[in-house]
């Protein structure tokens, strides 16, 4: 399809497109499926419709489109939800946890060189040391991440030999 034929396409569809996501979705969720709709016909590289059968096909085909991208948008905001609610709920119930090694190093004074100490970890790691001074346990910590709980461990016991082997350093 050529681009003037897709604008034409898209003028046709666009605000029926939207109209259909308003209905289910506020403002901005139904304009950002509506485009990713227009977005996804886009890429698919398809053929300009030439005659109504046609047309009537590739308007099926972006509502189609449109109902799977709100179902995605309706999931991700589901999964969203839960982990919050997953989180609140380990708030409430997580008893004090006793000091940690990582916990002592972040809560010296001198909030600069605990910066650059952390700054030497990697993101993965740093996420993992965070969580513990927070009081988080490594199954906790696994729930929250999505990962196994032994990929929890090594990455903090990764974190812990690299901040033991530069505090030695210094």
């Amino acid at each position: 399809m050529e681009v003037d034929e897709f604008e034409q396409f898209f003028a046709s569809i666009w605000p029926r497109l939207l109209r259909s996501a308003l209905r289910r979705l506020g403002w901005d969720e139904a304009h950002e499926v509506a485009s990713a709709t227009m977005l996804t016909v886009w890429t698919k590289g398809l053929p300009a419709p030439r005659d109504g059968d046609e047309y009537l096909r590739l308007v099926g085909l972006g509502f189609r489109i449109l109902e799977g991208h709100i179902r995605n948008l309706r999931r991700s905001l589901a999964r969203r939800e839960r982990l919050l609610a997953q989180l609140h709920a380990l708030q409430a119930v997580r008893p004090t946890a006793e000091p940690d090694a990582c916990e002592a190093l972040l809560s010296r004074d001198d909030a600069l060189a605990v910066r650059a100490l952390l700054s030497i970890l990697s993101t993965a790691e740093r996420e993992v040391v965070e969580l513990v001074v927070a009081g988080y346990r490594v199954g906790e910590i696994a729930n929250l991440l999505e990962l196994a709980p032994g990929t929890v461990s090594s990455r903090l016991s990764r974190a812990r030999k690299t901040l033991a082997e530069s505090l030695d350093h210094r």
